[in-house]
């Protein structure tokens, strides 16, 4: 899966940073990365991307970006690092668009 969503990253390169497709590209590729190649250095590289290429008004993007760079850092046990995206995670206007289970998980830590 990580060398398929590499792929997918690499085709939309051509495109331009804000498009939708380049985007999701990014996102899947970072979740990949993350959780079934377990390279979190690789992940937070992926959502930093994401955010670099994400516009303010995209909230729900924003938030994702954050929660999965915190889970990154909560996985590479650097948890002060990890408390601080999730926390700008919940202080996101996009916080109420991420998944509840997921918000559940974030409220705990």
């Amino acid at each position: 899966a990580v060398t398929l969503s590499n792929h997918f990253v690499a085709y939309t390169e051509d495109l331009p940073e804000a498009h939708a497709l380049r985007r999701n590209a990014l996102f899947y590729s970072a979740y990949c990365h993350m959780y079934q190649g377990y390279q979190y250095d690789a992940a937070i590289s992926l959502y930093r991307r994401l955010l670099q290429s994400t516009e303010s008004h995209d909230h729900n993007w924003i938030a994702a970006s954050y929660v999965g760079i915190g889970f990154a850092y909560e996985r590479k046990e650097e948890f002060p690092k990890s408390l601080q995206w999730l926390v700008r995670a919940r202080t996101s206007p996009g916080y109420f668009l991420i998944d509840q289970a997921m918000r559940d998980e974030i409220d705990t830590a």
